[in-house]
């Protein structure tokens, strides 16, 4: 198998369990703060929803939650230990995801015959 597609396959677990942490916040922002996720715009996750959500709000505030939660830590977070775990799991997924599609790209050049090394 050539080597770019083989590290993109091995960057695609990373991206779900990136998805699957990210729901799990939003569950829990949704289950013990309410309304921290009412101000946040009721956001959904990739595979859970609620029933209050709505649309265009709900994608807006994934878009923008996806992005928040990597570089700050929502307040009410601090009261559940389980939560600030899926948000450090949440952290190292996505870095670990950015770093193997660098890699891919790097590699591109690579694999194309006439350029690289």
């Amino acid at each position: 198998m050539p080597l770019v597609p083989l590290v993109l396959l091995m960057a695609l677990p990373a991206l779900l369990y990136s998805f699957l942490m990210f729901d799990r916040l939003v569950r829990a922002e949704y289950e013990h703060d309410r309304a921290a996720w009412e101000a946040d715009g009721k956001p959904r996750g990739f595979f859970w929803q609620a029933p209050e959500c709505t649309w265009p709000r709900s994608p807006w505030s994934v878009h923008r939650l996806s992005v928040l939660w990597l570089f700050t830590t929502p307040e009410w977070t601090a009261k559940a230990p389980d939560s600030r775990i899926a948000l450090r799991r949440l952290r190292v997924a996505v870095g670990v995801w950015c770093i193997l599609i660098a890699l891919a790209m790097l590699l591109v050049p690579l694999t194309v015959p006439g350029h690289g090394a």
